[in-house]
């Protein structure tokens, strides 16, 4: 037994992979984080133009009172 203990206190063989791990494991937390920002971004700026593009796609008698509810805001005239 304390051959055993003795081993596993004085073997490095694995050690290489162990760091190689943590390593990934840090860049993949790096990564998640950053997609997690950029997707939200994304998001809400397409969010964003859907609803103009929505607002637009409403016929002329409609468009009006639509842009209103959609965007919070008067629709440009002559349009």
């Amino acid at each position: 037994m304390r051959r055993i203990i003795n081993r596993l206190l004085h073997e490095v063989s694995g050690q290489d992979l162990t760091e190689y791990a943590l390593l990934l494991v840090l860049v993949a937390l790096a990564v998640m984080m950053t997609l997690s920002g950029f997707s939200r971004a994304v998001t809400n700026l397409l969010a964003g133009e859907g609803e103009t593009v929505e607002c637009h796609a409403k016929p002329q008698s409609e468009r009006a009172r639509a842009c209103e509810e959609i965007l919070g805001k008067r629709a440009p005239q002559g349009k």
